[in-house]
């Protein structure tokens, strides 16, 4: 028979073998639950991402649905030749482009680049799109036209998105460009046997960034004049080209697009073929790395 120390003994063991079991089950329950939560957020990823892609699809076919894509651009009038491009980034930016036929002697162009990324940018930008054609076509002045959408889009009741926007009215017959820009890049322009210079006229701030009852003054929208001879190029672009980045964080840049520009158009060339030229520069320049924004570009020459 067992004595009482022999007893107490097992007791002890026993007692010890049950917190161990307690405590292998507990540190299976925490595992379990741990397991739980990397599954859920998993999950929850794969949901956001899932939506991510769904959002960015819609915001890309949008863009590309309000975008025109005929070349030539101006049958009509073929001594206009435009070409415009866009490359989109990973997250879907506000760029756009557009061009039209006025009357029977101009043509208008632009570009732009709406604040923001996603389907509101891509939303936004088909509205601004929209309102500018219209409003052109119905025969406005630019100066006007400009200050009364930037009033609109400041007074409105949404979210705020500035919207820089550079735009020409082209007579074909004789070259005139009227012009606004509206916050945006400096265009590029190379006139014949001359290299090329930025255009760095500004005509107010981006659309939807400024509005004052108080000072209406400072509302106001200036447009300006250039002239097209025989042989001159006219570069529109957005900036994600100058600010497309190499794998140092180093911005392609104004310079480097001038100097391209400038050893491309000592040869003759077409507008389309000057754009793929500076898309090739850009994508050399960054070695492919995906870009954070739009690159887009439109180039007019104009042979006069």
């Amino acid at each position: 028979m067992a004595s009482k120390k022999d007893l107490l003994e097992k007791i002890e063991l026993l007692e010890l073998e049950v917190k161990n079991i307690a405590e292998s089950e507990s540190q299976a329950r925490r595992q379990l639950a741990a397991l739980k939560r990397e599954r859920d957020e998993h999950i929850q990823f794969m949901e956001e991402n899932k939506m991510l892609r769904s959002e960015q699809v819609v915001a890309e076919q949008i863009q590309k649905s309000m975008l025109p894509t005929a070349y030539p651009a101006f049958p009509n009038h073929p001594q206009i030749d435009l070409f415009a491009d866009m490359e989109a980034a990973r997250e879907i930016g506000g760029d756009f482009y557009n061009y039209f036929t006025v009357d029977e002697t101009r043509v208008c162009f632009m570009i732009a680049d709406v604040e923001g990324k996603g389907i509101p940018a891509a939303l936004h930008m088909a509205a601004v799109k929209t309102m500018l054609e219209l409003r052109i076509l119905a025969g406005e002045s630019l100066a006007s036209m400009f200050e009364d959408i930037n009033a609109t889009l400041c007074k409105g009741k949404k979210q705020r998105r500035f919207v820089s926007i550079w735009l020409g009215l082209l007579d074909a017959a004789s070259g005139n460009l009227s012009c606004i820009n509206a916050g945006h890049n400096f265009p590029v322009i190379k006139r014949k046997n001359e290299p090329p210079v930025l255009l760095s006229r500004r005509s107010g701030l981006p659309l939807a960034s400024y509005y004052s009852e108080k000072r209406p003054e400072r509302n106001k929208y200036e447009m300006f004049e250039e002239k097209l001879n025989p042989g001159d190029v006219l570069f529109l672009y957005t900036d994600g080209v100058v600010e497309a980045m190499d794998k140092n964080k180093r911005v392609y840049g104004e310079q480097r697009l001038l100097e391209a520009i400038n050893t491309y158009m000592a040869d003759e060339h077409t507008a389309q073929e000057l754009t793929s030229y500076i898309h090739r520069q850009i994508n050399n320049y960054a070695n492919h790395i995906e870009q954070d924004d739009d690159i887009t570009l439109l180039a007019v020459n104009f042979l006069g």
